[in-house]
């Protein structure tokens, strides 16, 4: 029973969000990645205080090879990544002076010998998307 009540409390936090919690898995698009990212950047999800707390933690990872190696110095990257069943993928915040953008990119291989191409598809992706907005 607390579990039910805690997972309607999620669903109903998502909701309130504008993201839809009804999937029978736990996922969540990229869009909706992003729409995340943009409300803890502009403070709509949590408080300051630990909205600057996470953001400390997404800026200094254990995996930096991914978002956070295709930007120059002068842009800061704030982010999550993971690996999960052949998807790679990497949520940042990009942030150079006034600027901020949310930039999400998922990618699926067939195995972990796919991990160096996905890895390159973000690096790619990256440094198009950096070059146009900074």
């Amino acid at each position: 029973m607390l579990n039910a009540i805690r997972n309607q409390r999620i669903h109903d936090y998502a909701a309130a969000l504008g993201i839809p919690c009804n999937r029978p898995l736990n996922e969540l698009s990229p869009a909706e990645t992003a729409t995340l990212l943009y409300l803890l950047r502009t403070g709509q999800l949590i408080s300051t205080a630990h909205a600057n707390q996470l953001l400390s933690y997404m800026q200094h990872t254990n995996y930096e090879t991914l978002i956070p190696a295709a930007v120059p110095p002068a842009v800061a990257v704030f982010h999550k990544y993971g690996l999960l069943n052949g998807y790679l993928h990497d949520a940042s915040i990009l942030a150079g002076g006034p600027r901020a953008y949310a930039f999400v990119v998922y990618t699926l291989g067939k195995s972990i010998a796919d991990i160096p191409a996905q890895t390159r598809v973000i690096h790619e992706l990256t440094h198009a998307v950096v070059e146009k907005l900074f």
